[in-house]
């Protein structure tokens, strides 16, 4: 038994590379994590190490959502770390790259809703992503599909400030 929960385990980070740019939203997915588990992400060496604030557990136990304060992290593979109640430890070496550059341009990765969703009209959806790119980005274009990846789109906001998420009225 790992602190309770048997089969404690972590298969993916997202991002896998970062460059270090302040506060980061980290996904990271794995098995039997606790609603109320501790979480770190610490660096490869002793002299660094990364806290992750305003996590989120799936009620499912498969994921968690948090933002990890990345200001002054050395270009190094960070290790991720997540400690359930009752002691049980699991770690994913080398899981976050931060590095000072980005390769292969500027990027986008929709956190959530990722498809499938569905919401009441009238109800509130947080929409977030993760922007990255050699430079800090510092504004995105945001839009929306209600039919897919084929689209059509619907542009909900320009030049919005690269906060991360925002709410969306449905």
């Amino acid at each position: 038994m790992n602190g309770g929960l048997p089969g404690l385990s972590i298969s993916s980070v997202s991002p896998s590379f970062t460059p270090a740019v302040g506060y980061v939203p980290v996904s990271i997915f794995g098995r039997n994590f606790s609603p109320a588990p501790q979480r770190d992400c610490s660096g490869s060496s002793s002299s660094f190490s990364v806290s992750l604030t305003n996590v989120v557990v799936a009620s499912d136990g498969r994921s968690l959502t948090a933002l990890a304060d990345l200001r002054g992290a050395p270009p190094a593979p960070l290790d991720v770390e997540v400690q359930n109640p009752g002691g049980a430890v699991v770690q994913r070496a080398a899981a976050i790259d931060v590095g000072t550059s980005f390769p292969g341009g500027p990027r986008v990765t929709v956190v959530t809703p990722n498809g499938g969703e569905t919401f009441l009209v009238g109800s509130t959806a947080v929409l977030s992503w993760q922007a990255f790119d050699d430079q800090a980005v510092t504004s995105v274009d945001l839009s929306i599909s209600q039919h897919g990846i084929g689209g059509p789109y619907e542009t909900l906001g320009l030049g919005l400030v690269n906060s991360g998420g925002i709410a969306w009225v449905v």
